[in-house]
């Protein structure tokens, strides 16, 4: 690419140089990086690091071509990472660098490239605008009294969506100072105006600690449709193994590193953004047990991801019959239900008394949207009522169970009409034969009804005989 005569070669450097401390500078204004966040990200902006005159002369092919060799500069310097330019919102009118974490790599590695052996804990380094914080406090700037929130903001260089509430959460994780801010209209000013005042809470030791859990190995190679019910199974187990006392909270899960998370759950891919994604969705699905809600925090934001469950009442009461539910057939495998049709029914049984209305579910193309459901995957969206319909049939024709499906008009979306489903009765079997049929079905035994009805015969005889 031809270079304007404006800019020599000495310049040119120069703006290398410039545009690559913009790229590090993206680590050292970091306060805290989440260890599931895939990228950061900087949006360049037109006239980044040049005088009026020389942003006349420059076009943005300059520009990427200067962002390109400082991009080549990074990745030779901090090889955890690799920095490449990267188009916003999908137009090449916004368009800035990724600094994307490279494979099996955590980002203390990229800190620890950039800030050298010299020191020893990378993940400790205070950014610039918590240093500010943190000096201002110590000698009672900041504490003394009031300040506009644009003078602490302008003192600090606290900018972006933030603002100083980042580096007060900073100082809390990496140094232990709990900080309080105190905010108040400012009545004498003519336009809206906020002032505030840092109160020190509590001064500790510091550094974030990843509580103990039980962090299993969750390993599933099955087919799609069969993961949810492994998952509910396998949480069962374990709940199962460790016998918890009393109603106290079981932790299951707890990561602080990619690493930890890839061990406890193998072969999700490399794409960490997701990561979170797919394990809410399978839990929002997963009902352990009426009485054994689960709890997690997967925030995009979150030092930590913990995932637990709790109980309603004594795990000595809920356990027993946990295990006896573990040990019947599920009913998709008792009815011989299709995997949507036993999904379907799944969720329907596992809705609290208090949610429903009139023996109604909420609706069920919500519960498909929150990922609460899966359902309809490869079925056309505009006909998600009529593949309910079908599933309710094949529900009440093969169980004893009667669906119905209802129809639900939506207040919001245009008066959008969405599905609802009802449980208008269980149905007892037939009789005891019908019973023992299924129960051998499912375990895989085949007899006919005749042979099953002239054993029970036996028994009744046998039991008559002996006089019980």
């Amino acid at each position: 690419m031809q270079i304007p005569s404006i800019m020599s070669p000495e310049k040119r450097a120069e703006l290398v140089g410039v545009a690559e401390e913009m790229l590090l500078d993206v680590l050292r204004d970091e306060p805290l990086i989440p260890f599931h966040k895939e990228h950061l990200g900087q949006c360049v902006h037109r006239g980044w690091a040049k005088s009026k005159a020389e942003d006349e002369a420059l076009g943005e092919a300059d520009d990427r071509a200067i962002f390109e060799e400082a991009c080549e500069r990074v990745n030779a310097r901090l090889p955890s990472v690799e920095a490449k330019p990267h188009t916003f919102m999908n137009s090449d009118d916004f368009w800035g660098v990724h600094l994307t974490l490279r494979p099996d790599r955590e980002w203390v590695d990229v800190l620890r490239e950039l800030y050298g052996p010299e020191v020893k804990d990378p993940a400790a380094v205070l950014t610039p605008s918590a240093t500010q914080i943190l000096e201002r406090v110590e000698s009672g700037e900041f504490t003394r009294g009031f300040l506009s929130e644009q003078s602490v903001r302008q003192r600090t260089r606290c900018f972006g969506y933030q603002g100083y509430r980042g580096a007060v959460e900073e100082l809390q994780v990496k140094r232990g100072l709990k900080l309080e801010v105190e905010q108040k209209e400012d009545s004498k000013a003519k336009r809206h105006r906020m002032l505030l005042k840092f109160r020190v809470v509590e001064r500790g030791t510091g550094s974030l600690r990843c509580p103990d859990a039980l962090n299993p190995l969750f390993r599933y190679e099955g087919e799609r449709a069969g993961l949810d019910l492994a998952f509910r199974r396998f949480i069962q187990q374990q709940l199962l193994q460790i016998q918890p006392q009393g109603a106290e909270r079981v932790r299951l899960w707890a990561f602080d590193s990619l690493k930890a998370f890839r061990g406890c759950f193998p072969g999700w891919g490399a794409d960490a953004t997701k990561y979170s994604d797919r394990l809410s969705d399978l839990l929002r699905r997963c009902v352990v047990h009426p009485d054994v809600p689960l709890y997690w925090d997967l925030g995009y934001h979150a030092m930590i991801w913990e995932v637990g469950c709790g109980v309603k009442r004594p795990w000595k009461e809920v356990l027993p019959g946990m295990k006896v539910a573990m040990d019947e057939p599920d009913v998709g495998e008792r009815y011989g239900l299709s995997t949507e049709a036993a999904n379907l029914l799944r969720w329907v049984l596992a809705q609290p008394k208090d949610s429903l209305l009139m023996g109604c579910t909420p609706v069920v193309e919500e519960a498909i949207r929150e990922r609460k459901l899966r359902l309809g995957e490869e079925w056309p969206s505009d006909n998600l009522a009529a593949l309910i319909e079908v599933l309710c049939d094949e529900i009440t024709a093969q169980t004893p169970y009667v669906l119905k499906p209802v129809g639900w008009k939506t207040p919001y979306w245009g008066g959008r009409v969405d599905t609802k489903v009802r449980l208008t009765k269980a149905r007892a079997p037939a009789d005891v034969t019908d019973l023992v049929l299924r129960w051998l079905e499912a375990r895989g035994v085949r007899r006919s009804a005749g042979e099953v009805r002239q054993a029970l015969e036996k028994l009744s005889d046998d039991g008559a005989e002996s006089g019980e």
